[in-house]
C-alpha cells in the first residue's frame, strides 16, 4: 500500500473516533446568572391546596421554573411543548428527576383547577403555582429575573406581557441555567442532561 493512501486511511479512522459517544452533551446552550441567583429559600402556593412549594429540589434533582398564564396564545404553549419533547428525549429515568413548576402571572383569570390541568396537560406530574398576592409573586419573580405586566385596555381586553425564559434550578437551590424563549427541544434536553450529570443521585 502506498504511504499516502495509508495516511489517508489513518486520518479517516482518527476523525471517526470522536463520533463514538458524541451524543453526550458538551456545553450548556443556555446561560448562567452571574452571580448565581439563589432561590431555594423562595416558595409560592400550590394552586389547588395552597401548600407552599419551595424552589429547592431534592438531591440529584432539578426544577424547571416557568412563569406564564393559561390564555397565552403562543409563548407559553410553545415553551411547554418544547419541554415535553425534551423530557421525552431524555427518557423516563432522567425525566423523573426533573420537576416543572409553573407560576401564573395572571391569577385573576387562571383558576386553580384550570391552571393545574393546563400545566399537567403538557407535563404530567407538574406543579401549578398561584397566588393573588402580587407583592409575593413579584418578590419571587424578581429573584429569578422575571418581568411581567397585566393590564386592561379601554376595550376591556386583557393584555399580558411576561418573560418567556425557563429557569433551571439545581439541588443547591441556585438558578444554574436560563433557557430563552425559542430554544429547541434538543437544546433543552442538552442542558438538562448536563445539569443532571452534575447532580448525581
Amino acid at each position: 500500500m502506498r504511504p499516502w493512501r495509508a495516511l489517508l486511511i489513518l486520518m479517516a479512522v482518527l476523525v471517526g473516533l470522536p463520533a463514538c459517544g458524541s451524543d453526550e452533551p458538551k456545553q450548556l446552550i443556555g446561560y448562567a446568572l452571574q452571580p448565581p441567583s439563589k432561590v431555594g429559600d423562595l416558595s409560592l402556593p400550590e394552586a389547588t391546596d395552597g401548600k407552599p412549594f419551595e424552589y429547592q429540589p431534592p438531591s440529584g434533582h432539578l426544577i424547571v421554573a416557568y412563569f406564564g398564564y393559561t390564555n397565552c396564545p403562543d409563548v407559553c404553549p410553545t415553551s411547554l411543548a418544547a419541554l415535553k419533547n425534551a423530557l421525552h428525549r431524555l427518557g423516563d429515568a432522567k425525566a423523573a428527576r426533573i420537576q416543572l413548576a409553573m407560576a401564573t402571572v395572571d391569577p385573576a383569570r387562571d383558576t386553580p383547577e384550570g391552571l393545574t390541568a393546563y400545566v399537567n396537560g403538557f407535563v404530567a406530574g407538574s406543579v401549578a403555582l398561584r397566588t393573588t398576592d402580587d407583592a409575593a409573586l413579584r418578590a419571587v419573580a424578581n429573584r429569578f429575573g422575571v418581568e411581567y405586566n397585566v393590564s386592561t385596555g379601554a376595550d376591556g381586553k386583557v393584555e399580558v406581557v411576561h418573560t418567556g425564559s425557563m429557569f433551571i434550578v439545581d439541588d443547591r437551590g441556585e438558578v444554574a441555567d436560563v433557557l430563552a424563549f425559542g430554544v429547541t427541544p434538543a437544546d433543552i434536553a442538552n442542558d438538562l442532561s448536563i445539569l443532571l450529570s452534575r447532580t448525581p443521585t
